[in-house]
């Protein structure tokens, strides 16, 4: 039996954990933020995105090809958005028009934040402490952030000493062989949440569910990525 490369391990490994996961876990639609984008808008992006996947996996045969159907798609989804965004600034602008008829002030300071993109300019996260209690008086805020910065930054004060014997200096050891079993392991549930999948649709949270799993399946595929020097195309 031929032995896959490392490109072709990946792809198979990918193909198994995104089809499983769509059985078991099924698919999250995409929220998107701008509430101006129509239905139609949305099936364009993806659209684009799963051409953008293909071009990421392909040969050099067919890559021409994908590029030019990418850069159409590319510039239909554009127009389709200017279009989107502009019908939308005009409902609201008919919306602002009647608020100002009524002498409804607050509802025409609200359209006109939303039209100037500052409608949640002034909510913030705020300082807390270690235990998670919120902060709200500057003093305790910049205590606060004066001890983070000494946590965290201030380098240790080394003691001046009297002895002017040479010594030699510490060697210090760096690991240069393949990411062990705990190194991934490690990697894995330190990923960070609610991020975008990235080309493979696959999220971070899949990974972080069952982390035992996913090292032992990733684990071969690293070691040949290490040895080889050969990495999958659409980890570049």
């Amino acid at each position: 039996m031929k032995e896959l490369d490392s490109n072709e391990h990946w792809t198979k490994i990918e193909e198994i954990m995104f089809t499983k996961g769509e059985n078991v876990l099924g698919l999250r639609q995409r929220k998107y933020t701008r509430d101006w984008i129509t239905e139609e808008t949305c099936e364009e992006i993806n659209r684009r995105k799963i051409i953008k996947h293909k071009i990421n996996n392909a040969d050099d045969k067919i890559r021409p090809t994908l590029m030019a159907e990418y850069s159409e798609i590319n510039k239909r989804v554009k127009r389709y958005a200017r279009c989107d965004k502009r019908a939308w600034a005009d409902k609201l602008a008919h919306k602002a028009q009647m608020a100002a008829e009524a002498n409804n002030l607050k509802e025409l300071y609200q359209i006109t934040k939303r039209l100037t993109g500052k409608l949640n300019m002034s909510q913030q996260a705020g300082v807390r402490d270690p235990t998670g209690r919120l902060l709200t008086t500057p003093q305790n805020q910049l205590t606060r952030w004066q001890e983070y910065f000494r946590d965290n930054f201030a380098a240790p004060l080394q003691q001046v000493s009297t002895n002017t014997t040479q010594t030699t200096p510490e060697t210090i050891k760096i690991p240069t062989g393949a990411p062990t079993m705990k190194e991934i392991k490690t990697a894995i549930k330190h990923l960070k949440p609610n991020k975008a999948s990235g080309p493979h649709n696959i999220p971070a949270e899949f990974f972080r569910t069952y982390p035992n799993t996913i090292a032992n399946i990733l684990e071969p595929l690293l070691k040949k990525v290490w040895n080889s020097g050969h990495i999958p195309g659409d980890w570049k």
